[in-house]
């Protein structure tokens, strides 16, 4: 658990690096006041510093709707130093304004915002050249002038997008898809009636086999008959003319014999069929309706009952069926009431005073969302009930939109996916319907021209600008996630086994092979991932003397002030000693509102392993606080004293940074010790390292299973031959699908006749579709090459 020591929040926890190695995560917080009349930060009393964030903090909305405001505090590492600042962008002057700038200066560097009031989106109607209709970019309103706006990702670019086509588009990809899906179906029919047929010859084929071991059982049961008769020609079973008898032997004279066994089986069989047969005869006896003059109807129970006369009597199925009908027709007959209903209150035009009004949507013009806020809060004049309807309309108007939208997909921006400004299609709904964002960079500010994104390279969308925390699952952060070297283990062989387990015989497991043979080994877990500001407000390193300088991120305008100069050192007792490291600064949050400042710093202590942790007698940790200049001082020193020693000078590679970036330097400054006189029988190729633990048991054991061996290799160039067979028929099936779906779609386009799946290529304007590649021969020795021949 942390601990508060000496007006420092302490936690010592056990975890695992980025790079695999596991250790004591040594993490230091301390949070200070920006006070009025100095320009140092001081500390907060020991007894009033808050503690660590142990779960993300939301200040607005919750994971699903917004990015957290900050994030726990309990990371492993950071790659660099986060500086985060949470609060308001004022105005200048706090008089409103339509935009301005905000900046965070830290030391000589300095990164700004462009603040930008709500913007209408217009959108503009596609205009038609040579029979054509094409999309024209909108265009964007004056921003509404703003006193401040809330430093959060989702006022930044991001959000989701419908993706829909152009109406042309979309018609010809509903029609090949309907054509498709056909064609799909009655391909599926045959094949199902051909699974059928096969099915059948598999199970006659079965039955007969069945039949005939029958037939050779009782040939074999009547050789054991002790009085052994045959025919003229030998053979038992057969007449003289070679027909089968069941069960029965040949006189000497030729006279057929029937087996008494048999002949009661046989007798037994006949006796159940008729019985069978009764049964099922009196059955549909007992369904059948009694004879009578007088018309007759089955009740619920089952009962055979008169009906009155003159009167037409309906079953209870019949009655039911009926009745859904009826209900069914009824509903049908509320929805075109409705619908009419609905188109009647569209044409309506509201009467106010005597002043004719016309409805907003039946000019096409948008629905006035801050009209519409102000008809909510009363402050429009006007008789309720016209009031009342028309948010009514409006309301009933965007659920008509949603249900319509719901057809299309919906995809998040990959770098923000909280935000405003995201559009992937210029539909009117969506365009009308879009928020742009309130903070942009000031360098590359969203122009209509730039608005729509590409849904093929959405790695190529805007990053959004700010001061706040950055989403977890956002680009380009979510790309320095991974797995831990640990968990890599084996990967090749794991991946192999996965191949292994699909079934060949089956498409949609073919298909998941084709992107398993794709698939690359990911990339291990980076410390950047632990970084949680924008990638713009991510610092190199930071001493914790700087000087900061606020713009416009406070009522007053700007505000500055200057680290404490703290330099800090851990200090950790284990059982075996203090053990000291460095500190270094790794989180600075910023808060101008509060006007505080919260500072943590972070360091690691190496762990062999986890069963470590049990052989510690105690486990306390403690911060140093050191003076800037006077660790600076003192470093110096020690350094100094190190190089004097007995009077030879010695050249610190350590601190030149060499031996990090040289292994060479590394293994040279090495002390010689015992190890280095033993030979090393690897380096001189003597013996070499077996990785493969079943090897090193057979050859253990002296023997080795050639046969076993030379089966195994056979069976994976079998596999690896069914295999590419089966990839190259799919992407033979792609390729087909993809030629026929672009001749349907021709057809569709020019508004001629889809032209017959199997027609003769080049006729009907289908084109020939391209031949599968060849399949490459299995992997197995080369043939050897024939020797030639000798000149004369």
């Amino acid at each position: 658990m942390p601990d508060l020591r000496k007006g420092y929040w302490v936690a010592l926890l056990p975890m695992q690096r980025s790079d695999g190695t596991l250790g004591i995560t040594f993490i230091a917080r301390r949070t200070f006041t920006i006070p009025v009349d100095n320009a140092v930060i001081e500390a907060v009393a020991d007894d009033a510093q808050p503690p660590f964030l142990e779960k993300d903090r939301f200040d607005e909305g919750d994971a699903m709707t917004a990015p957290p405001t900050l994030e726990q505090e309990f990371a492993p590492e950071k790659a660099r130093t986060d500086v985060i600042v949470i609060g308001k962008a004022y105005a200048p002057g706090g008089k409103a304004s339509p935009e301005f700038e905000a900046a965070v200066r830290i030391g000589p560097r300095m990164q700004k915002i462009r603040v930008v009031g709500p913007r209408k989106v217009i959108w503009v109607p596609p205009k038609k050249r040579e029979g054509k209709l094409i999309p024209q970019p909108p265009r964007f309103g004056d921003p509404t002038p703003v006193k401040n706006v809330v430093l959060t990702l989702a006022n930044a670019y991001g959000g989701h997008s419908r993706l829909i086509p152009d109406d042309e588009t979309l018609r010809i990809q509903r029609e090949v898809e309907a054509v498709m899906a056909t064609e799909k179906k009655e391909a599926d029919a045959k094949l199902a009636v051909a699974q059928a047929a096969q099915k059948a010859a598999e199970e006659k084929k079965k039955k007969d086999d069945a039949e005939k071991a029958l037939f050779d059982e009782l040939g074999k049961k009547g050789k054991r008959k002790e009085e052994k008769v045959k025919r003229g020609y030998g053979e038992e079973g057969f007449d003289e003319e070679g027909v089968r008898l069941w069960g029965a032997s040949a006189a000497k004279d030729g006279t057929a014999v029937l087996d008494l066994e048999e002949f009661d089986k046989h007798q037994l069989a006949d006796m159940a069929r008729e019985e069978r047969e009764r049964q099922e005869a009196e059955e549909l006896a007992a369904k059948a309706p009694p004879k009578s003059d007088k018309q007759l109807r089955k009740n619920a129970q089952g009962e055979w009952i008169e009906a009155d006369d003159g009167v037409a009597i309906l079953t209870d199925d019949v009655l039911a069926q009926e009745l859904a009908a009826s209900q069914a027709e009824q509903g049908a007959a509320q929805d075109e009431l409705a619908k009419a209903a609905a188109l009647r209150g569209r044409e309506e035009v509201l009467q106010n005073e005597g002043t004719r009004v016309l409805d907003g949507w039946d000019t096409g013009q948008d629905a006035d969302d801050d009209w519409t806020q102000k008809l909510r809060d009363g402050q429009v004049d006007g008789d309720k009930v016209e009031n009342e309807a028309r948010l009514k309309r409006i309301a009933e108007q965007k659920k008509f939109e949603d249900e319509k939208l719901k057809d299309f997909p919906e995809l998040p921006c990959p770098t923000n996916p909280f935000g405003k400004g995201f559009l992937l299609s210029l539909h009117e709904v969506l365009v009308k319907r879009l928020e742009l964002p309130l903070i942009e960079d000031p360098a590359a500010p969203l122009t209509p021209a730039d608005l729509v994104q590409d849904v093929t390279a959405l790695d190529k969308v805007p990053l959004p600008m700010g001061f706040s925390v950055w989403p977890r699952q956002a680009r380009p952060r979510i790309d320095l996630a991974g797995p831990y070297p640990d968990e890599l283990k084996d990967w090749d062989k794991k991946l192999a086994a996965q191949k292994r387990a699909l079934d060949l015989k089956k498409p949609e497991d073919v298909a998941t092979l084709r992107q398993l043979e794709k698939r690359e080994k990911p990339a291990v877990m980076r410390p950047g991932w632990f970084n949680s500001a924008a990638p713009t407000m991510q610092w190199g390193t930071l001493q914790g003397d700087e000087e900061l300088t606020l713009t416009n991120l406070t009522k007053d305008g700007t505000l500055f002030f200057k680290l404490p100069g703290k330099a800090l050192e851990a200090e950790l007792d284990r059982g075996r000693g203090v053990e000291r490291k460095e500190l270094p600064l790794d989180t600075l949050v910023i808060e101008p509102d509060a006007r505080t400042v919260t500072m943590l710093w972070r360091t690691h202590f190496a762990l062999a392993n986890w069963d470590e942790m049990g052989t510690y007698p105690h486990l306390v940790g403690w911060v140093l606080d050191l003076d800037i200049q006077q660790k600076k001082d003192k470093d110096w020193a020690e350094r100094l004293k190190k190089a004097q020693g007995d009077g030879t000078a010695v050249l610190d590679l350590a601190a030149m940074g060499l031996l990090e970036d040289e292994p060479y330097l590394q293994e040279t400054a090495k002390e010689p010790g015992p190890e280095d006189d033993a030979l090393d029988l690897q380096k001189m190729g003597m013996y070499r390292v077996i990785q493969d633990d079943d090897w090193v048991k057979v050859a253990s054991d002296g023997t080795v299973d050639v046969t076993a061996e030379e089966k195994a290799r056979k069976a994976e160039e079998a596999y690896v031959a069914e295999k590419t067979a089966a990839l190259h028929a799919l992407e033979a099936a792609d390729s087909k699908e993809a030629a026929r779906r672009a001749e349907v779609g021709q057809a569709v386009a020019e508004g001629k006749p889809v032209p017959p799946k199997d027609g003769p290529p080049g006729k009907g304007g289908k084109p020939a579709a391209p031949a599968a590649p060849p399949a490459p021969p299995p992997p197995g020795p080369a043939p050897k090459a024939k020797p030639k021949a000798k000149a004369k």
